[in-house]
């Protein structure tokens, strides 16, 4: 979920009058609606009631894109998930195995983007610039102890770098 993270928040900071509203799904079941006009978020169960939701806000006038996070035991986006693909773009966060989404994809017209996960050197950089009014030393220390040995144990995906708590729930389940 790294990189849907990432996404919704450089969508967030995105302008407030070009895109008014981003969508944040977890499958089909949960979504979370931030609208950046009025700067309120609210979290929606259930596909149809998600639809409905995005429905009204579509008929308001409202623009905005929805992130899908997708996980293998999630199912595709559904072709009508989205009412009007020309005032709203879909991103769909998928995990990397070639064959999860193929078939939706070629319904759906979409466009394969594929983004890596941070090569050591971009981690090393993220966390002396998280540090950066720290003394060199502090920087060093915290580079090796706790970000450089969490990247051996769970490979480099952010949220499980810099979140103590996210690390070790993901450090029992990888054991």
């Amino acid at each position: 979920m790294a990189a849907g993270s990432y996404l919704l928040c450089q969508l967030l900071h995105y302008d407030a009058g070009k895109m008014h509203v981003v969508v944040y799904c977890v499958g089909r079941i949960l979504a979370y609606m931030f609208e950046k006009t009025t700067q309120t978020v609210a979290q929606y169960e259930g596909e149809l009631i998600i639809r409905g939701a995005i429905i009204h806000l579509v008929r308001n006038g409202m623009k905005g894109c929805a992130i899908y996070e997708a996980a293998e035991w999630f199912h595709a986006p559904s072709e009508v998930f989205l009412p009007s693909p020309h005032l709203w773009s879909m991103i769909v966060v998928s995990p990397p195995h070639e064959n999860n989404f193929s078939s939706w994809e070629e319904r759906a017209c979409a466009m394969r983007i594929i983004m890596n996960c941070p090569e050591e050197l971009e981690v090393k950089a993220m966390c002396a610039w998280r540090m950066c009014h720290q003394p060199a030393e502090e920087q060093d220390e915290c580079w090796r102890r706790r970000v450089q040995q969490r990247m051996d144990d769970v490979g480099p995906i952010l949220r499980w770098i810099f979140d103590a708590d996210a690390y070790l729930v993901r450090r029992l389940i990888a054991c």
